[in-house]
């Protein structure tokens, strides 16, 4: 029983994640411009700390998280 009772603080973290994109006014899905052609892969992005550039196309077939947010430079993208 007291193994329960000290994982029971994960349950209103998880529901607080869940819960925050909606709560902030923020869409959970992003519809692209028809007009713009190709894909992601035809991209490139910098990393986090700005040191480097990466093109997307090395992620071909694999899941990749983009951490966008309000505040995000829209010059990371070129």
């Amino acid at each position: 029983m007291r193994g329960m009772q000290e994982s029971m603080w994960v349950l209103p973290l998880v529901l607080l994640g869940l819960l925050k994109p909606w709560a902030a006014g923020y869409s959970l899905s992003q519809v692209c411009d028809p007009s713009e052609d190709g894909t992601i892969y035809n991209y490139k992005a910098k990393t986090l700390n700005g040191s480097r550039s990466v093109s997307l196309s090395e992620y071909m077939g694999k899941t990749v998280l983009f951490p966008l947010t309000e505040d995000s430079p829209s010059s990371t993208w070129s």
